[in-house]
């Protein structure tokens, strides 16, 4: 399915096409009519950049739902790299 929206809408959101989706995608998952990863999916963005758009949404958020996730340094490198840390003090509840 696509979505058209028309130019002079867009033009007065002030947003890009890319950010559209964003806001969309957060919206939808905030109102549990999507899961994270089909959030995640739509707005393209890794997990962890998704992650930390909902951080930086969270002051914005009216549901306030990504208000649970916690900011964490941001860690860089090979995916492969980090499938061999030691997880299990971030794993704890």
């Amino acid at each position: 399915m696509n979505l058209v929206i028309p130019d002079e809408i867009l033009q007065s959101t002030q947003l890009s096409p890319a950010q559209i989706k964003q806001e969309l995608a957060i919206l939808l998952w905030e109102k549990d009519y999507i899961t994270l990863e089909q959030a995640r999916e739509l707005t393209e963005l890794t997990l962890t950049e998704f992650k930390q758009l909902l951080l930086n949404n969270a002051s914005k958020s009216t549901t306030k739902k990504s208000w649970h996730l916690v900011k964490r340094d941001c860690m860089t490198g090979s995916p492969d790299d980090l499938v061999h840390l030691d997880w299990s003090e971030e794993w704890k509840f």
